[in-house]
């Protein structure tokens, strides 16, 4: 009998051992067709580590295997949660048939789970345009459909999403299959970021998503409560968010802080060191031999207040640190980003300022000597429970007197006013689009004021782009500094303005510390807010609030007019 025909009835009957002495016994120009039925049993008995090492061993050793073969092989290396090594196989398929969908979807779903989502977004609009082209059934198109409206959710392109979403509607009662949990919970969070709460809330009771047990749904139904005012339903849904997935973090965190921006201080403030649970969470869990810092007397003592999360909430938490001061401390070491230390050392010099690079500090003796430490957002429940409010003495930095006439034009000397401007975060694609204006939106600021008004550029990774677009004023100085990087100068440079306005990021701590007044906007019961109308971190600042996603013109228009009041102007708008 033919050897390959054998091998597939023993395949067939699962007699595994005499398969393989039959395997062993392929001629050597059968050894490729050996391995793949080798694949093949390791497929059938859903072995997925013998598969992977197979698969591995096959690939290296035949440089052209047929395509089925690679698309398995990048569906194991998916499943096993090894994205890039799925993305180089699938992308190995689209090189020799460039309308295989099943290799690009899994390019698609690799990059949605590496919160690669522009990518994703790239390949699904791919996928559609393939699907269109080759007239694939419409079942089929509509998935690439979802796949678009995914991944343009969590670019944050809300609208867009929606304009899909709408395109689909005369399809949509044909498949309802294709709605999945991940569908509905995209279309919640488009509707309330784009202030369709109404919309929103009849999805919910229209489809029961209340009662769903999948737990990306479950995590979404809160926001919308959240974003209509409503505390109790916000604080149900995320209670039964936490029963359906009791070890999960992330639910625990989203209540405190939800919490927190209803100002419902002491129950936020209670589940607020949860976040050192949650792998997802943006700073390490470091850990010391010492005592973990609880309001006590330092008198004789030293500890270590070590830096968490961005560097603006570095500088934010910093803020409390007279609390500590308080308490008399014999020594306090302040760990903080490495490019936050200069700033820092001249705002507490009495602190030893140095970089948090060490994050493993176990059996280091200038750790192992430290009295106390804290987390430096763990200040704020102590300030809070201690003081019944966010409130301590404030510490503020003084401008040298010669810094405008170093840093500035010399033809600022004689501006009425000097305002900083700084529009957007570091990072262009966050979701959170609402604390963000386009460097357009400054142009306008810079059309409408008069001219003895002097605009400084305050924002940091400013492109080439922006930068190019506001050197066509005169009356904005774009310095040629990497504040990025440079913070202290940041600082400095905020610290010459007479008045920032600025979104919700670091340049806004940057501005408190040197105690300049600031116009910023945030989000409607944004955490940082603690339920109250005005910023309770620094003084000097007004709030814009606003519902998410609020029209971006309206906002500028609502700032605009806060600067007009603060700079005392008389201007047509």
């Amino acid at each position: 009998m033919d050897h390959v025909k054998q091998a597939q009835e023993l395949l067939a009957a699962d007699r595994y051992a005499e398969l393989e002495d039959l395997l062993q016994q392929f001629p050597k120009k059968l050894q490729q067709v050996a391995q793949e039925i080798r694949l093949q049993k390791a497929l059938k008995i859903n072995d997925s580590e013998e598969l992977e090492e197979l698969l591995d061993q096959y690939l290296a050793e035949y440089t052209k295997p047929p395509i089925a073969n690679l698309l398995v092989a990048a569906r194991v290396k998916m499943a096993a949660g090894k994205y890039r090594e799925a993305i180089d196989l699938a992308t190995r398929v689209i090189a020799r048939d460039a309308s295989n969908f099943e290799a690009a979807e899994t390019i698609y779903i690799c990059n949605i789970n590496t919160k690669q989502f522009r990518h994703a977004l790239e390949v699904s609009i791919r996928l559609r345009e393939e699907a269109r082209r080759l007239a694939v059934p419409v079942q089929q198109r509509m998935s690439y459909f979802y796949h678009e409206f995914l991944a343009r959710t969590m670019l944050a392109q809300y609208e867009e999403a929606l304009e899909i979403w709408e395109e689909t509607a005369d399809d949509r009662q044909r498949f309802p299959e294709l709605i999945t949990s991940s569908v509905f919970s995209s279309l919640l969070r488009c509707l309330v970021a784009t202030g369709r709460n109404g919309e929103a809330i009849q999805l919910i009771k229209d489809n029961n998503l209340d009662e769903s047990e999948d737990p990306q749904l479950a995590l979404t139904i809160p926001l919308v409560w959240q974003a209509v005012d409503d505390e109790e339903r916000c604080y149900a849904a995320f209670e039964r968010l936490i029963t359906l997935v009791p070890d999960s973090v992330e639910p625990k965190w989203n209540l405190a802080l939800a919490k927190l921006g209803f100002g419902r201080l002491k129950e936020g403030l209670a589940n607020y060191e949860v976040r050192w649970d949650w792998d997802e969470f943006p700073s390490s869990k470091r850990t010391f031999k010492s005592a973990r810092w609880s309001a006590e007397d330092l008198s004789g003592k030293s500890i270590l207040i070590w830096g968490e999360q961005g560097v603006g909430d570095q500088l934010l938490f910093l803020s409390l640190l007279p609390f500590v001061i308080d308490k008399n401390p014999a020594k306090i070491i302040v760990e903080v980003s490495e490019k936050l230390v200069p700033l820092v050392k001249k705002w507490y010099p009495e602190a030893s300022v140095r970089d948090d690079r060490v994050k493993h500090t176990e059996g280091q003796l200038i750790y192992d000597q430290i009295d106390f430490n804290i987390p430096s957002g763990s200040l704020m429940p102590l300030v809070i429970e201690h003081n019944r409010e966010l409130r301590t003495r404030r510490r503020y930095l003084r401008v040298p007197s010669d810094a405008r006439s170093k840093l500035l034009p010399q033809n600022f000397s004689k501006k009425k006013w000097i305002v900083g401007l700084s529009w957007r975060s570091h990072y262009l694609t966050e979701a959170r689009t609402f604390n963000y204006l386009s460097v357009h939106a400054v142009i306008r600021i810079l059309e409408l004021f008069p001219q003895d008004v002097g605009f400084v550029c305050l924002q940091y990774s400013i492109s080439d782009d922006e930068r190019q677009l506001l050197r066509k004023f005169d009356n904005i100085f774009v310095p040629d500094e990497d504040f990025f990087e440079r913070v202290e100068l940041n600082a400095l440079y905020a610290g010459c303005c007479d008045l920032v306005v600025t979104a919700g990021t670091a340049v806004l701590q940057l501005a408190g510390i040197y105690k300049v007044p600031v116009i910023t906007w945030l989000p409607k019961n944004d955490w940082v807010l603690l339920g109250q109308k005005h910023y309770p971190w620094f003084d000097n600042v007004i709030v814009v609030q606003g519902e998410a996603k609020w029209d971006t013109t309206a906002m500028l228009y609502a700032v605009i007019r806060k600067m007009k009041i603060a700079l005392r102007l008389d201007l047509e708008i």
